[in-house]
């Protein structure tokens, strides 16, 4: 009983809100308040061109080497490069990331892991490569998809807009 009482004290609690969620609120806040609401005027002109710019973006190709079949299995290493055409947007507003984790070829049965992926030097203008390696975790059968955000500095989180392009 003495152990559990300070995993499940009212201060304990209290502290952890303070510190993982008011504190964070606060200055999130005076962020965006700041010099007259810049950052959040220039978000808010940026997400409205954005949904028309993303949906010009297009995945050309996923090419995947380590694979048996089509599953990822054991911890054996991957490598993954994927060719995306930018259509309206520029290089520096897109983050690329390898989602994978243990599932059952429907779906994650565990939380996924995320890989950012680098751009590569084979990139032109008008084709975007991205590449990573992915060594698994954990053993067993896993599921995997390559994702394409739209980010710009200052969102709170690369999902804040729900725009996302999978393959």
């Amino acid at each position: 009983m003495q152990s559990l009482i300070a995993r499940f004290s009212s201060n304990r609690m209290v502290r952890e809100y303070l510190n993982d969620y008011y504190i964070p609120a606060a200055q999130r806040y005076a962020e965006l308040r700041d010099k007259h609401n810049a950052l959040t005027k220039r978000l808010a002109r940026w997400k409205q061109d954005v949904n028309a710019r993303f949906s010009s973006l297009r995945i050309e190709q996923i090419r995947i080497e380590g694979l048996k079949g089509e599953e990822l299995m054991g911890t054996q290493p991957m490598q993954v490069q994927i060719g995306v055409l930018p259509g309206g947007m520029k290089p520096e507003e897109l983050l690329v990331q390898l989602v994978a984790g243990p599932g059952d070829g429907n779906g994650f049965t565990d939380t996924p892991d995320v890989v950012d992926m680098a751009r590569t030097e084979e990139s032109t203008a008008d084709r975007l490569v991205y590449a990573c390696a992915y060594s698994p975790s954990r053993s067993g059968p896993h599921v995997y998809g390559v994702r394409v955000l739209p980010v710009t500095p200052g969102l709170a989180s690369p999902l804040e807009t729900r725009l996302v392009l999978w393959g």
